[in-house]
Parts: structure tokens; C-alpha cells; sequence
């Protein structure tokens, strides 16, 4: 384990980090080696998620330490000026269409109408491809891709009904860290026009546990909602307002509700998540419980018509495997349960709407945001500072787990 130098700063030269430029900053701390006091171990670590609620508990965990450490072994070149705060314009992944592509893609819609109700926006160009020259399948595309574009929600999200929420000091702002500093570049921006707290407690249909979020509309390109209930934010379930967070912005980003992800790259991402749920290899406890639910649901349904069953079936298998194994992935990049099929999929995605993003530094991040007060947060190269509310600056980067 990677040994790290700690130093203390007088009350004096604490004032005069905070006036310097994060330029500055970097120089003092490299300074500062000379006064070496103490020598910490570097013990950041995220294994999972511990739930203790109604008396049971999970047999993972996830952990961090409460120490503050100060790495002072970096380079002024790493560091860059604190992003903004302002709006700006969300990013459009590229797709180039040709020929090729499009008969792959027409052929991959075809299989996945048989397996699935696809997406709106899919049927739409299935049935309206049928006998057309590839020239103007292509210019079809492009024309889908522009409509859904024109749905991107240009608002600021709005935060509704957190100051109700009374077990963090400023739950809004935390949000707004985890979304902005611990999540892919635009995150829910053009997608999400509310994230709403609602103090009361609702029972998911079928099933005795109480919902702590859920996704309301969406479905055909307008902007979602995100309601967050009571107990996500209850202190007997650790971190639940994490994985409430995590868990339904996936379904946001997903190849249904994301506006900003072209037709072509729609097709292929869930033509893998077809692939992978069909390999029935699959380890993550999540979404083998809800495999378990759903199959309930089905055997206990009226409804006797197996075409209709398979495509349901197939349907919500597919959103669901997105939503709880890359919740997984985005929480632990290295989660056991994730296998090497699950990581290529999730990567592969991250590749194309984000290709800085780092998913592991990320979630340790995403945790000392989640048990602290976060008073200032800047960000680098390869990391972050963070300025705890009443501790000392903490460089955190990758090379630190």
C-alpha cells in the first residue's frame, strides 16, 4: 500500500492557501514537504454498498476513512482552473453513418423486435426503413437524431423539496457535487428537468420493500423527473441516497430517455445488453433479485399470450440489467460481481459520451461527498481537490488506491 506525507499548516499559512489560485496552491503544499510530520497509509476504500434496514443488512460494505490525507508529491501541471458553474452546452456524441453501418444497424432492429418492445424511436425508423435505398435509411437517422436533439431540456435542473430533507446540512448542493464532479461529463443535463425530494414513504407494487426513487416520464424524449422518497435518505439505510441517485440517473441516460445519444450508437448499446442478458452469466445480486421479481410477476399475470410475455420479458430484462449492473460498475468499477463482459459494456459507453470520465477515482469521490461536508471542490488533470468544511485540503487522485 502506497505510503503518503502528511503536513500541518499553520492557522497563518491555512488562510493563505485559500487566497491563492489552485496554481499557487499546488507550489505551498510542494513546499511543505520539508515539515513532514507523519506518515499516513492510504486506506480509501469502496467495496460496495452496506443497507441496515427493518434489521437486515447486506454482506457488502463500503468504506472510507476518516482521515484527511495530503499528497504533496504532485506537479503544478496537473491542476487546472476550478469548471464553472454555469450551464453550458450539452455535448452531442459523434455517429458517422454509411452504408455498412446502416445494414448492420437494420438488421440488429430486426432481431431486437423480436426479442423486445423496442424503444419509440426505434420502431419509428424499423417501420419506416422497410424498402428504402440505404441513402435515405441514412438520411432518415440523421433526421431522428435531429428531432430527439430538439428535446434536449436547455433549463437548469430544478431541485425540488430539499430543504425538507433534514438528515444533511445542504442536501441540494451534495447533489449537485455528485452529479457534476462524480459522474459522466453532462449527466443528466438536457435530459432531467427535476430532481424532486418528497418526505413520505411508498410501497413499490408487488413487492414489501418501500421504493426510495423512481424515473416519471420521459419515455417519448421529453424530460424526465427524478422523485426521491423518504427512506433513500433514511440514516438506518447507509448511502441510500447514493445508489437512489445512481440507480435512476442510469435509467435517464439510458437508450430510451437520452436525447443526446444518436439513433446509430441507441442500437448498438442495446443490442450488447441484449447479448449479455441472453448469455444468462450475470453475478450482480441487484439484478438477479430482480430477474427473481419479475418472473413473479409474469406466472402471477392474466395475460396468457406468450409472444407478448417474451417481448415484456425482454423489455424490462434489458432496462433493468443497464440500470443495476452499471449502477454497480459506476459504485465499484472492481465489484466481484461484475465480470469482464459486464466491464466491456459499461467502458465501451463510457468510451463514447465521455472518454476522461474516471470511474474509479469517481466513486471515492462520490463517497467522501456522500459522509462529508464538502466546502470546496476543484478539479485536475487526473483528480481532485477537495476541501473538507473543517479539515484540510485532500488531493485525491488515482494513483492514490
Amino acid at each position: 500500500m502506497q505510503e503518503k506525507f502528511i503536513t500541518t499548516p499553520t492557522s497563518e499559512e491555512k488562510k493563505t492557501i485559500k487566497s491563492k489560485e489552485t496554481e499557487n496552491l499546488t507550489a505551498f503544499l510542494m513546499k511543505q514537504q520539508k515539515k513532514i510530520m507523519a506518515v499516513l497509509m492510504s486506506v480509501f476504500t469502496a467495496t460496495g454498498i452496506a443497507m441496515e434496514t427493518q434489521g437486515q443488512k447486506t454482506d457488502k460494505q463500503e468504506t472510507i476513512t476518516e482521515n484527511a490525507l495530503i499528497q504533496t508529491d504532485i506537479k503544478e501541471t496537473l491542476l487546472k482552473k476550478e469548471q464553472t458553474q454555469e450551464k453550458q452546452e450539452v455535448t452531442i456524441p459523434s455517429y458517422e453513418y454509411t452504408e455498412a453501418n446502416i445494414r448492420d444497424l437494420l438488421d440488429k432492429v430486426k432481431e431486437l423486435k423480436q426479442e423486445m418492445f423496442i424503444p419509440p424511436i426505434l420502431s419509428k425508423f424499423y417501420n419506416e426503413t422497410t424498402g428504402m435505398e440505404y441513402e435515405e435509411s441514412i438520411k432518415l437517422a440523421k433526421e431522428l437524431d435531429q428531432n430527439s436533439a430538439e428535446k434536449i431540456n436547455n433549463k437548469e435542473i430544478n431541485y425540488e423539496g430539499w430543504r425538507g430533507c433534514v438528515f444533511f446540512e445542504d442536501t441540494e448542493s451534495m447533489i449537485k457535487n455528485i452529479i457534476q464532479y462524480t459522474l459522466p461529463k453532462d449527466w443528466l443535463n438536457g435530459n432531467v428537468a427535476k430532481i424532486k425530494f418528497i418526505p413520505e414513504t411508498k410501497d413499490m407494487e408487488g413487492n414489501p420493500l418501500l421504493q426510495i426513487a423512481e424515473v416519471v416520464g420521459g419515455d417519448e424524449g421529453e424530460p424526465s423527473e427524478i422523485n426521491v422518497y423518504e427512506p433513500a435518505v433514511d440514516p438506518r439505510v447507509r448511502l441510500g441516497l447514493n445508489r437512489a441517485l445512481i440507480h435512476e440517473s442510469i435509467h435517464c441516460e439510458d437508450y430510451k430517455h437520452f436525447n443526446k445519444m444518436p439513433l446509430g450508437l441507441r442500437i448498438e448499446l442495446l443490442y450488447k445488453i441484449k447479448e449479455r442478458v441472453q448469455s444468462g452469466n450475470i453475478k450482480v445480486t441487484a439484478f438477479l433479485n430482480y430477474v427473481k421479481d419479475l418472473d413473479s410477476e409474469v406466472e402471477k399475470t392474466e395475460i396468457k399470450d406468450l409472444k407478448w410475455i417474451k417481448l415484456y420479458k425482454g423489455e424490462n430484462l434489458t432496462e433493468e440489467y443497464w440500470a443495476y449492473c452499471f449502477e454497480e460498475y459506476l459504485r465499484n468499477p472492481d465489484s466481484p460481481e461484475l465480470l469482464e463482459a459486464d466491464r466491456e459494456i459499461f467502458e465501451w459507453y463510457l468510451e463514447k459520451i465521455d472518454p476522461n470520465f474516471n470511474a474509479r477515482l469517481a466513486a471515492k469521490l462520490r463517497i467522501i461527498i456522500m459522509e462529508k461536508e464538502i466546502k470546496n471542490i476543484k478539479k485536475m488533470q487526473d483528480g481532485f481537490i477537495v476541501t473538507l468544511k473543517e479539515g484540510a485540503p485532500i488531493i485525491l487522485q488515482e494513483a492514490e488506491f
